[in-house]
Order: C-alpha cells, then sequence, then structure tokens
C-alpha cells in the first residue's frame, strides 16, 4: 500500500485512511519518522506544529497526495516555515534519557554550518555528504529553516517517478526548496539526471528575503551518505567505456554539479564546546558523556546501541532469529532493495542466514518474536528494522554502513539475489540489476535487467546491453537497445527526453563496439544534434553527445575531426563545470587519443601523463579513468621503445 504524506494538517495517510484513535500505538510497530509523524499526528499536535500550522490543522481534512509529494489539506506545497518538526523530513529520533525529554534535542551548530548556510543562500545544487547519523539532516534541515523560511518545501516520497513529479511541483513554485534526504535513493533509471537540475535550477537568480539578505530563489538540499556517494563516486566509468556503468556516470554527472559540505561523524572540540553550553538539554548531556567514543549525532541516533544489539541477538537462546532477519534485510538493501521488501520475503531469506550461524543449535525463538525484536524501538529513537508505512521492511542505515565497513563481510549471497528476483516487480529488478553489476555479479545483473524490461522498465534497457555487451553479444545488445527506442518513440511518456537520449548513446556506443563504425558514427550525429536542440550547447547531455560523436569520428577514420570535437566538448566541460569535474578529465583523455591517431605521439603521452596524476590524486587508483590512463600510456611507451 502506497504511503501518502500531508503536511499542513501533519498527517500520514496509507491509501484513504491509516490513522485512526489506535495511532499511538503504531510507535511500537512504526519506528522512525513514520511512528514519530502517526505520533504526532494524533497525540502531540502542539508540539509539532508551529502557530501558522496550528490554525490550520483540519483533522478531517489533510489527506490528500499530490503526484507523489507533500502537499498541505489544499493540495498546496507547504512553506519552510511551516515544517516545524524536524522528525518529518528524516532526521532520526534522539534516544530519549528521561520522560520529559523530547525527541528532537536542542540544535548544536556545526562547524560547517555557515558554510552550508552560505551554501543554501547562493542556491544550486547542495549536497551534505558524511557517515550514517553524522547529523547530515539536521544541519541541512536547520540551514533551511535559517535561511529560506519563506520558500516552498518540496519533499518527494521514494516512489517510482516521484522525481518528474517533484521537479514539476518545484518549477510551479517561485522560490522553493527540493528536499532530497537520502540523495542515493533518488538515483538510477528514472530518478535525478542533470537534464532535471538544469531545467529546474536553470531560472532567475538570487533575491533578497524577509532579512534583506540575499536568498537564491531555487534550491536542490540533498543529504547522502558517505558510502554511497564513494561508490557512485568510484563506479562510474570514464567516456571511453561509458557504456560499461550508465547508471553510475549518470550519478556521477548529477554529483558533478553540486556544492558538496562535509560532515564528520566525530564531532571537533568547537563542535563539543557549543554543546557543552546547553545544560538544559538532558539528551546532549548524555551524549557529551560519550563523546570519546562516538560521535554526539551518532549516539544520539542510538547507531552503536542498534548495531550492538544486532551483533548480540546472534547468542543462543536470545534473538537469533531476529538478527538473521536483520542480516537479510541488510543484504537487500546491499542488493539493490533501497526501499526495502516484504516481510513474508525477508522470512523466506533469513532462514539461510540462520542456518549458516548455526540453526536449531542456537535455540532460535518463534518468528513473530523475532519480529518484535527487529521492530522495537531502543531508547525510544530507532529500530532495527524498520517500515516506511507501506508493507515494506527496511534495515536501519547505520547497520548497512558498519558491514560495507567491515572488510571481513562476505558478499550478498546466491539464493538472497535469486529470492529477491523472484519477488521483484520491474523498478526493483531495475535496482538490483545495477546493485549486481556494481557488485560484479555480472549473471544476476543480466537476469534482473531482463525482467525489468520485460517487465516495461525501459531505461533498463542500457543495463541489460551493458551486460551483454560485456559478454561479446553486442548483436544482441544492439537489439535490445533498438526494440526499446522503438517503443520510447511510440509511447513518450514511458521516458523523459534525457533517458531516450541516454539509450540513444548507448545504441550508437554499442553498433560501434559490434564493428558497424560508420552506422555508430550516424547514431551519433543525430543523437548530437538533437541534444543540442532540445537542451542547448552547454547542457551536460549536448557535451557527452558531443563526446560520443568524437570517438566515432576518430574510430571512422578521422582523427582531427575527432579532435577538434573533443576539445570543444571539454572547453565546454571547463567553462560550464571547472577543471575539476570528472568529465572535464574524460575529455582529456578523449583528447590524448586522438592526438597520439593525428599523428602527435609525443604530445599524447605528455597529456596522458598530467592526466594520469591528477586521476589517481582526485579519484584514486582502482578508478577505470586512471585504469585507462594508465593502460594507453603503457600502450604509448611501448611503441615508442618499438620504433
Amino acid at each position: 500500500m502506497r504511503m501518502s504524506r500531508s503536511l499542513a494538517a501533519w498527517s500520514l495517510v496509507a491509501g484513504s485512511a491509516l490513522l485512526g484513535s489506535g495511532a499511538a500505538a503504531l510507535a511500537d510497530v512504526l519506528p522512525g519518522v513514520v511512528a514519530s509523524l502517526a505520533v504526532a499526528v494524533v497525540g502531540a499536535v502542539g508540539a509539532v506544529l508551529s502557530s501558522r500550522g496550528s490554525q490550520a490543522l483540519d483533522a478531517a481534512a489533510g489527506r490528500r497526495l499530490l503526484e507523489n509529494v507533500w502537499v498541505d489539506r489544499r493540495g498546496r506545497v507547504p512553506r519552510v516555515r511551516d515544517v516545524a518538526e524536524p522528525l518529518f523530513v528524516g532526521v532520526h529520533r534522539a534516544a530519549r534519557v528521561s520522560s520529559s525529554s523530547g525527541y528532537v534535542p536542542t540544535f548544536v551548530r556545526r562547524d560547517r554550518s555557515d558554510a552550508l548556510e552560505a551554501a543554501v543562500r547562493r542556491g544550486g545544487f547542495v549536497l551534505v555528504v558524511g557517515d550514517s547519523t553524522a547529523g547530515k539532516t539536521r544541519a541541512a534541515f536547520e540551514a533551511t529553516r535559517r535561511c529560506l523560511p519563506d520558500h516552498a518545501f518540496v519533499f518527494p516520497d521514494h516512489q517510482p517517478g516521484s522525481i518528474r513529479s517533484a521537479v514539476a511541483a518545484a518549477r510551479d513554485e517561485r522560490r522553493c526548496v527540493l528536499w532530497l534526504d537520502d540523495l542515493e535513493r533518488y538515483l538510477g533509471s528514472g530518478g535525478l539526471s542533470v537534464h532535471h537540475l538544469h531545467e529546474l535550477l536553470g531560472q532567475p537568480g538570487p533575491r533578497s528575503d524577509q532579512t534583506g539578505q540575499i536568498a537564491a530563489d531555487r534550491v536542490v538540499l540533498a543529504t547522502m551518505r558517505a558510502q554511497e556517494h564513494a561508490r557512485f563516486r568510484g563506479r562510474a566509468e570514464s567516456s571511453m567505456n561509458r557504456g560499461g556503468n550508465e547508471e553510475a556516470v549518470a550519478g556521477r554527472e548529477v554529483l558533478g554539479l553540486v556544492t558538496e559540505i562535509r560532515l564528520a561523524r566525530a564531532w571537533t572540540s568547537t563542535e563539543l564546546a557549543r554543546a557543552a553550553q546547553i545544560r538544559d538539554d538532558p539528551e546532549i548531556a548524555s551524549a557529551l558523556a560519550h563523546a570519546d567514543r562516538y560521535g554526539v549525532a551518532e549516539y544520539l541516533a542510538a547507531g552503536p546501541d542498534l548495531l550492538a544489539r544486532w551483533l548480540n541477538g546472534w547468542a543462543p537462546g536470545t534473538h537469533p532469529r531476529g538478527a538473521a532477519l536483520v542480516a537479510a534485510a541488510v543484504d537487500a538493501r546491499r542488493a539493490g532493495c533501497s526501499a526495502g521488501v516484504p516481510l513474508a520475503v525477508l522470512q523466506e531469506l533469513h532462514e539461510d542466514y540462520l542456518a549458516e550461524h548455526g540453526g536449531a543449535r542456537l535455540r532460535p525463538e518463534p518468528w513473530e518474536q523475532a519480529v518484535a525484536w527487529a521492530l522495537e524501538t531502543i531508547l525510544a529513537t530507532a529500530s532495527l528494522l524498520a517500515s516506511d508505512g507501506t508493507d515494506r521492511y527496511s534495515a536501519f542505515d547505520y547497520l548497512l554502513d558498519a558491514v560495507d565497513l567491515d572488510q571481513q563481510a562476505g558478499p550478498v549471497p546466491e539464493t538472497t539475489w535469486t529470492r529477491l528476483l523472484r519477488w521483484a516487480g520491474p523498478d526493483d529488478a531495475a535496482g538490483i540489476g545495477r546493485a549486481a553489476w556494481g557488485r560484479g555479479r555480472v549473471g544476476f545483473a543480466a537476469l534482473a535487467f531482463r525482467q525489468a524490461v520485460d517487465g516495461g522498465h525501459l531505461p533498463a534497457a542500457a543495463g541489460l546491453a551493458r551486460c551483454l555487451g560485456y559478454s561479446f553479444q553486442e548483436d544482441q545488445a544492439i537489439d535490445v537497445l533498438r526494440t526499446a527506442v522503438e517503443e520510447a518513440r511510440r509511447s513518450p511518456s514511458r521516458l523523459d527526453r534525457a533517458e531516450l537520449h541516454n539509450l540513444r548513446y548507448e545504441l550508437a556506443w554499442w553498433t560501434g563496439n559490434a564493428g558497424h563504425v560508420d552506422e555508430a558514427l550516424r547514431l551519433a550525429e543525430e543523437q548530437a544534434v538533437e541534444a543540442t536542440a532540445l537542451f542547448g550547447p552547454a547542457h551536460r547531455i549536448s557535451l557527452d553527445s558531443q563526446l560520443n560523436l568524437a570517438r566515432w569520428a576518430g574510430e571512422s577514420g578521422d582523427p582531427q575531426r575527432a579532435l577538434q570535437i573533443a576539445r570543444d566538448a571539454n572547453a565546454g566541460y571547463q567553462r560550464e563545470f571547472g577543471d575539476d569535474d570528472f568529465m572535464s578529465a574524460s575529455s582529456r583523455f578523449e583528447i590524448a587519443i586522438w592526438t597520439d591517431a593525428a599523428g602527435d605521439q609525443a604530445g599524447a603521452i605528455q597529456l596522458l601523463r598530467e592526466l594520469e596524476a591528477e586521476s589517481a590524486d582526485r579519484w584514486g587508483d582502482q578508478d577505470r579513468l586512471t585504469i585507462d590512463v594508465r593502460g594507453n600510456l603503457a600502450a604509448l611507451y611501448g611503441r615508442c621503445q618499438v620504433k
């Protein structure tokens, strides 16, 4: 059942009605934001509402969802000043140390708050990156309330298509904040794209707000866990090999537009000093007492306690079945099910994890007790397993980070991939495919992408083509892409323009890799012309299309033309996105390749040497661009020795 939200009436609705007289009891079943919303609506409205919001409250109304975006009882997007409760926007509840303490402690300004507020005022795309429970969401929300109180607050859910709806809603507002907590959930097929950002942010500039300070008209404000950020930054490949991972490239291109603010989990001495001045907040005081081991926000969100609870649950006679259930939920997220999976699926999955740890020897508790234990909130803040108000459950993200950082953690088992695929619909199958590809499980990736495509998820055709192409089945990859492009043209509403251009990009790429260079050149030329006409010459999609054209112009025997196109694209990337943009570096790689092909071997070596040092420094030795540069540099040196 889909979760619906309404802010001005401060209600949480599933279907036509979810909350009633027993809503307070949900706190023991629905942890995190969902439970706090339910309780806030029915039992603690006065503590949640601002004075303006309380006047608008209507218990019999307000239960509407407009295109997957929070709206008030009149179907309007709320103002930032009316969103008085941080729990609504994704802030973790704090561990309560007394019955009189609240769910959200007093905000302590972080050392990066000034920089964050300055970025929010300037506008554009602002991303707060940090570990789970570093305090990202709270810092971002407080910056928004401080700087942009009169802006519309556009907050999409995580349902398919929510980004399109959110961008459309944001465009209708003169001044707005598009709020994307946990940005990774909005990336991927059908998710946030460079085109969306240009469409939304390419609007009138900053103006003075009611305090007389400058505030941008439109801001995209997002948070992202550091582990997810590293995945998207590290998985993408150079322009030469874009066809190998278009989802990561798309995510990386989105991340290339951000103003990034980093928040550390461990607090600095100045931050701790500020916290110490808040003497009357028991939660802050308790967190400070443990600051030598944990970050303040980390402790407040009960992250360490939850991790210990999970690990201790494996002990015989305690909660081994519950621990196995949580392990299954963690691996479901690792396998690409970011929105969670139904409890029935987790029940099927958990048996293998329980058996691996000892099975009956652990004296596991009954299933009902295992579920209750996993859903039980500790310290009145969070639980190991949470529901978003639908029938889906997911593991607390702190646990996911802990597994990702554990060098001894094993891969997602084959049985987990198989059973998740058996359950998955088209959208979930596409997510599983992306995760499988990223974790090197090409066979499962192909199965998942095929399942998604067969179910009507057209963007997944690019992923399926990737699996086929890199398995030396280029002709099958071309057939998949051609079919998807034809379907999209017959039914334009099934893809946005950026997604269609991505499929056509991939079609040109794999056509060329199959040896049909002249056809690839023709396709690349058509796409480049149309991209420039639709998006403008400075748009990322247009510049990417030019770089693709450079590749096939060179491969078709015209290295001088390829070189000039690559140089023009590089100038565009640098002008629009700066020297440190990944695609600026990728276009320099292309320049080096065609400099060599045009006869200037020494010049190509010099370009690659400069790029190799910068790429390794910025993106690491294992980044695909660094690897490609070093491989081609070694080949050039080898040719010099032969000569």
